[in-house]
């Protein structure tokens, strides 16, 4: 007898655990995810749960003694760069109430900004490979004043990875981009990421220009030493991966990224450099590159995992780094990188680049 209820409790805890983990139907009908993202949990807010209807989750906020706070949670698995994207309407009642989107523990939005057209919002990132934790909360301040309502809407979810987006063409010849990309797409505006690889020549410079929906490149193979001047001017660039034989940038090339750089930085292989930034100093190979003002945020290990580069490498690489950036003197942090560790080529190419830099790296 006792063996059975224990049996039986057992059953009701595991049934117990298993609707913590439930999805709502609801609200993940409202999301849209690229294969290679798996979304595992969807739940509603409990205690002030969103109303779905006419494709949009709603919830409102009235006169309140007590602060409250309504929030959908949305749990999913994928790694490398992606895009999080949403829409929105949302009417606050001046500064007691707050939109706040957040994904791990990085805050994309918190404010009272009024739009009642429904407006979209894209942010574009790079992930770790696990499981990550996106949510979208109202908050609303407690008031005893007033008889109103403050609706915050969301929908049309989008999870994307850049991955499941990219067409790779290999140039049989230079200048023939336009042509192969057509293959992929039905015009040139319409391709979002592009994975290049052959030689290139000025028509295929002025082809990536018409792609003006363009938001990832990867160009680690593509047969090239020089990128010209404002080449993804007219671009929505956001991700780009640098040619390994890529020795100089022209000025403003990665404009539309607000990244831009002097004309006589160097740029080492496998390097990341995030939206927004702006610097005078080379960057190092298989870095990330991030922040204002630019700095070293890290080794690109997405890009190095995905290509090939083993554990053991990365972290020889990351152990480098470490090495360089905790001494005072550049110097004398690759004197340690040399008596330390292991003398791969690839840390022979972070000594050869560093230590011939003219303009000096980022910190």
């Amino acid at each position: 007898m006792k063996k059975r209820i224990f049996m039986l409790a057992v059953l009701i805890l595991s049934g117990l655990q298993f609707a913590v983990a439930a999805i709502d139907e609801q609200l993940r009908a409202l999301i849209t995810a690229s294969d290679d993202i798996e979304v595992t949990e969807v739940t509603n807010d409990e205690a002030n749960p969103w109303k779905v209807e006419n494709g949009m989750a709603s919830t409102t906020h009235g006169k309140t003694t007590t602060n409250v706070t309504a929030t959908i949670t949305i749990k999913f698995r994928a790694k490398g760069y992606i895009t999080f994207q949403y829409s929105d309407t949302f009417d606050p009642w001046t500064t007691d109430d707050y939109k706040i989107v957040k994904l791990d523990d990085v805050t994309y939005a918190n404010n009272y900004d009024k739009h009642t057209t429904p407006t979209t919002f894209t942010h574009y990132i790079s992930l770790e490979e696990g499981e990550h934790v996106l949510t979208f909360s109202h908050w609303h301040r407690n008031s005893t004043t007033g008889n109103y309502s403050q609706v915050l809407s969301i929908g049309n979810i989008r999870l994307e990875t850049i991955e499941s987006m990219y067409k790779t063409i290999h140039l049989s010849a230079p200048g023939t981009l336009g042509v192969e990309a057509l293959s992929h797409v039905n015009t040139l505006p319409e391709m979002r990421a592009l994975r290049l690889s052959g030689k290139m020549n000025a028509s295929d410079w002025n082809d990536i220009s018409k792609m003006t929906g363009l938001m990832a490149i990867d160009m680690t193979n593509a047969d090239i030493e020089t990128i010209p001047a404002s080449a993804f001017t007219n671009t929505a660039i956001r991700f780009v991966d640098l040619p390994t034989k890529l020795k100089t940038i022209g000025d403003n090339a990665i404009i539309s990224a607000t990244v831009l750089c002097h004309q006589f930085c160097k740029i080492g292989g496998y390097v990341m450099i995030q939206g927004g930034c702006r610097f005078s100093q080379d960057i190092p190979p298989y870095i990330i590159a991030g922040k204002e003002p630019t700095k070293y945020c890290g080794v690109n290990l997405v890009g190095l995992r995905r290509h090939g580069f083993s554990n053991e490498l990365i972290d020889l690489i990351h152990n480098a780094y470490r090495l360089i950036y905790s001494e005072g003197i550049i110097a004398d942090g690759l004197k340690k990188v040399q008596s330390e560790l292991q003398v791969t080529p690839e840390i022979q190419y972070i000594i050869d680049f560093i230590s011939t830099s003219k303009r000096g790296i980022i910190r």
